[in-house]
């Protein structure tokens, strides 16, 4: 997607991702804090307090992810926000050495101090690797698979003192490198982020949503999270085009549960079987059994959003809900989304926002693949039908 490097009009906090559901994971934290927190794919959005966008360069070859990512990285620092954070996986995949490179350029920061641990989703990192379920990672061969030849790699260990960590930040002979900093506990986040903002010139924050959930509570203080009312929603589509192992389980529990119909990919494309899910009041369509394999550059959450525009344009429905972030982005190019503002948190990982395009419900859920525990899209189910007010 190319990148319109648009700077917002002075947002408190400006956050660049690589993908969209990482733009909204890293911005939900802030909902309720600074509002309106408003999301922009390939460009920066307008009039948001908090300005989330996301570069789309996940799967980009290293020399476009860095030149996307300086574009719009050096809008937003122009906008002259309070925090500029640069959202990485926490797997760190993508060209991350290229593009946090790229970004702390942008930034004009002296070097990058990375976080990308989340223990949230049991993402730990010690000794400058990530632990993960079934994996673990070396942050700095990561980084330096696509980083400028001779960037250096510091590593500090976990800590919860801010001051101990500001001195070893401080004292850090890394410019133009990263300091990456150990962290299993979201204490360790908080220091983390609090000693990196308390340095001048500041050096450029990297991490994942963990690391965006402790600043968002250092904003927050002692100040009550605000609520966003939104209307139930009675008709729900699911577009579900994940990966994930759990998805086709927590797909089975939803439609045994509630009144949602399921209808493949394939049968979508059958006028005959989109009259029968049209009597239906909630629908999930699923490419969840013919998944897109590795190589087929996306060509299946590309259909399976054609599909889901199809349906959508057919017939009435209050809000949909993705899972999956190529799926997420693919169906927001056809509904011509450019921009949305986030309200709530329907369940672990699932962000819900508002839209206001004609050819697109007015309720826009995602997440980032099949995470979370089996009742996730249940629980999804319920918080969009059952509203706020």
């Amino acid at each position: 997607m190319p990148v319109e490097p648009v700077a917002p009009a002075h947002p408190a906090v400006a956050i660049v991702a690589d993908d969209l559901t990482g733009a909204c994971d890293s911005a939900l934290p802030f909902v309720g804090i600074h509002d309106p927190v408003v999301v922009g794919l390939g460009s920066f959005p307008s009039g948001g307090a908090v300005a989330s966008a996301t570069t789309e360069t996940r799967e980009a070859l290293p020399p476009v992810a860095a030149a996307r990512t300086g574009e719009l990285v050096g809008a937003a620092a122009a906008s002259g926000p309070q925090l500029l954070i640069k959202k990485v996986d926490s797997r760190l995949r993508g060209a991350i050495g290229a593009e946090l490179s790229a970004a702390r350029a942008a930034a004009g920061a002296p070097f990058v101090v990375l976080a990308p641990a989340a223990p949230a989703l049991d993402r730990f990192v010690e000794d400058g690797v990530v632990s993960a379920p079934g994996e673990t990672i070396s942050i700095a061969a990561r980084l330096l698979d696509s980083a400028p030849l001779g960037t250096r790699v510091l590593t500090i260990p976990a800590s919860a003192d801010e001051a101990r960590l500001a001195r070893e930040l401080a004292a850090a002979d890394v410019r133009g490198g990263f300091v990456v900093c150990d962290a299993s506990r979201p204490e360790h986040l908080t220091a983390i982020a609090a000693a990196a903002k308390s340095l001048s010139p500041r050096p450029l924050l990297a991490g994942s949503a963990g690391l965006a959930e402790a600043l968002a509570e250092m904003h927050r203080g002692n100040r009550p999270r605000a609520a966003h009312s939104f209307a139930a929603a009675d008709r729900v589509l699911f577009v579900l085009g994940s990966l994930h192992p759990g998805l086709l389980t927590q797909l089975d529990l939803l439609t045994s549960s509630r009144p949602v119909a399921c209808v493949s990919l394939a049968e979508l494309r059958s006028a005959r079987r989109v009259h029968v899910s049209a009597r239906h009041g909630s629908v999930a369509v699923e490419s969840i059994r013919s998944p897109c394999r590795a190589g087929d550059d996306g060509a299946t959450a590309r259909a399976l959003a054609r599909a889901a525009a199809s349906l959508l344009a057919a017939e009435s429905f209050d809000a949909v809900l993705c899972s999956g972030g190529a799926v997420a982005a693919a169906l927001c190019r056809q509904l011509r989304i450019h921009q949305m503002e986030l309200l709530a948190e329907l369940a672990p990982g699932f962000a819900l926002a508002r839209t206001t395009v004609p050819d697109a419900p007015p309720l826009f859920g995602l997440r980032s693949g099949g995470f979370g525990r089996t009742d996730n899209l249940v629980a999804a189910y319920d918080s969009v039908t059952e509203g706020i007010r």
